[in-house]
């Protein structure tokens, strides 16, 4: 069962679950005081997508970042890795970071799938890449809930199917998006929502025909958000890039013609963001 006892893994989930509704409850824009072993860094403003690597052999974790730096090629420039050796640290970074992928290892949990379960249902935005080192952690992640599977035994292999599979996922555009309100989920379309908004602690977002306050963190929202046509204008909010109408010297004018504050250290990243979505044309269906 790896470093772990029962007790103290069942011990780490429920705190973990725990602490997870109630930083959600309790909390706003905040991010984790701890660090990973091994981050590899990447130009704030060209952050895209948080990626997590949790497995306890060090040469193995190390050997997974570079092979996906390898992987990703151009791509890793919008990627922010974080890689982690232990299960308490993965937990305590999952609480306080949005990840949109994880790549996790199976060690710790011996023969006890529906522990993980339980973490893949506090983090349903996220979508776990399994990892197994034998064919027992192999058939117990085929009872788990995961999105792609990795055999360290065929590593090289089953992680460039992996980031194949990723690659297809991030390509296509995100039409709508779940959000988690104190009384269930709202689904909203993408190019519905104008801004997301947090006031002391409270997360509200505006769509066009509505505005509804949600559990998420902002940074939660922001892991996924950024990747979908939304730039971080202010450390409060978050603005969808097809409402711009213009860009002016500290706010920003919506289309419908609220105005929205902008930093000015974030002003180069937002013009910079603009100019690349417009380039692209991503706000033609």
């Amino acid at each position: 069962m790896g470093k772990y006892g029962l007790s103290e893994l069942r011990l780490s989930v429920i705190l973990f679950m725990e602490s997870k509704t109630c930083f959600r409850k309790k909390t706003g824009n905040t991010t984790s005081g701890k660090k990973p072993f091994h981050p590899a860094s990447a130009p704030k403003e060209t952050i895209m997508m948080n990626i997590a690597i949790f497995e306890e052999d060090a040469c193995v974790n190390r050997k997974i970042l570079e092979k996906l730096t390898e992987l990703f090629g151009e791509k890793r420039e919008e990627i922010r890795f974080f890689c982690f050796l232990n299960l308490t640290d993965t937990l305590s970074a999952m609480k306080e970071n949005s990840f949109s992928f994880v790549f996790f290892s199976l060690s710790a949990f011996g023969n006890n799938p529906f522990l993980f379960d339980r973490i893949s249902l506090a983090c349903e935005q996220t979508k776990f890449i399994l990892l197994t080192a034998s064919p027992r952690q192999l058939e117990m992640a085929l009872r788990c809930s995961y999105y792609h599977l990795v055999r360290l035994d065929f590593l090289e292999q089953d992680l460039a199917v992996s980031v194949s599979k990723i690659k297809r996922e991030i390509s296509r555009p995100l039409r709508s998006f779940l959000f988690a309100t104190s009384s269930g989920r709202i689904q909203a379309k993408i190019r519905d929502i104008l801004f997301v908004e947090s006031n002391r602690h409270t997360i509200t977002v505006h769509t066009v025909s509505r505005c509804f306050t949600v559990t998420q963190t902002l940074s939660e929202l922001a892991g996924h958000l950024l990747s979908c046509g939304f730039v971080q204008s202010h450390k409060s909010y978050l603005v969808n890039l097809y409402h711009i109408e213009e860009i002016r010297k500290d706010t920003i004018l919506l289309d419908n013609g609220e105005v929205i504050l902008l930093s000015r250290y974030r002003s180069a990243e937002v013009h910079q963001r603009m100019e690349h979505y417009l380039r692209k044309m991503e706000w033609i269906d």
